[in-house]
Parts: C-alpha cells; sequence; structure tokens
C-alpha cells in the first residue's frame, strides 16, 4: 500500500498554500478556486476491509472506524463491476461546504474536481508502474459510513493495484 499512498501523495499533496481564509492550495490536479474539496478513502484489497483516510495536507493515513459488512456490501459492488480486480479501492468523497464556502452551486464544481483528480491519479498511477482503472461506481456507501449525507459528497471510485501480480485490475495475464 506504500506505492498507492506514494501516488496520492504526486497527485494530491499541496504544493503551495495561499494565506487566506479558505485554505487555497496548489496542487498536481485542479480545483475550482484551488479549494481541493475531494478526499481520497482506501480499502486496502477485498479481504482487508478496513477503510483509511489519505490526510494530504500532513501524508499520512487515517484509519477510520466502519462497519465490516457495509464494506462487504460494497466491495460485492466493486467486483460485479471488475471481477478479477486484484488491487486497493480508492472511494473519492468531497465535502460540499468547502466549495460552497466560496460557489453558489458547488455540485458541478464538485464534480469536475473528482475527474481532474481521477485523471491526476490515473497517470501518477501509470508513472509508478501501477495499473489503474476507474470503477464507474460512486462509493455513495461507504461514504455515508463517516458523515452526513446532505454534506458529503460520493463523487467516484477506482482500484489501483501492481503491474507484476497475475490477472490484477484487468484480469489478463501480462507476460
Amino acid at each position: 500500500m506504500c506505492d498507492i499512498v506514494n501516488v496520492l501523495a504526486f497527485a494530491m499533496r499541496p504544493r503551495f498554500a495561499k494565506d487566506d481564509q479558505f485554505g487555497r492550495t496548489k496542487r498536481p490536479a485542479m480545483s475550482a478556486g484551488a479549494l481541493h474539496p475531494i478526499s481520497v478513502l482506501i480499502i486496502p484489497n477485498r479481504d482487508d476491509r478496513r477503510v483509511f483516510h489519505y490526510n494530504s495536507k500532513e501524508h499520512c493515513l487515517e484509519s477510520l472506524q466502519a462497519d465490516e459488512s457495509c464494506v462487504g456490501q460494497w466491495l460485492d459492488q466493486c467486483e460485479l463491476v471488475l471481477p478479477e480486480a486484484d488491487g486497493s479501492y480508492l472511494v473519492f468523497v468531497a465535502d460540499i461546504t468547502v466549495t460552497g464556502t466560496v460557489y453558489e452551486r458547488p455540485e458541478s464544481l464538485i464534480w469536475r474536481d473528482a475527474g481532474a483528480l481521477l485523471q491526476t491519479i490515473a497517470i501518477a498511477s501509470t508513472a509508478f508502474q501501477l495499473l489503474f482503472c476507474p470503477l464507474g461506481l460512486l462509493g455513495s456507501e461507504i461514504a455515508a459510513i463517516f458523515a452526513d449525507p446532505r454534506r458529503l459528497v460520493s463523487a467516484g471510485a477506482a482500484v489501483v493495484g501492481q503491474a507484476g501480480r497475475s490477472q490484477a485490475i484487468t484480469g489478463k495475464t501480462h507476460d
């Protein structure tokens, strides 16, 4: 999981912080107003149902308390989408109040930020020789475990895995 944390650091760690009331930062992924409201939750793999939050400002993983059965149900949905995936699962969540402090209708900006971060993580995964696949799922079930659903927006999910492992992510053996 160290490689995945490094990928997230590459894509999400602030390179510059503006001294203002909104906590704006400059990072590799674009963000409306430089607010970066997207957080990434990590589920290490199908067998390890723990949930971690990547803290991009402190560059550390924070362990979150999660109901294993809820996590398991979400992983079952992931398996329907990508049955042979063998990697760590990323869930993108956004606090709508962060973007809402600056913009009247923050929802579309959150979706744009999530797409930009998804693309940046895909590029970073390639640079770290990891496989990456967006899942087409939002991760609402995971986000609902942790916060008020009116405040926290589920914004996507992906799986990241080691390229050297047989059938990792794509389900194909690479020779």
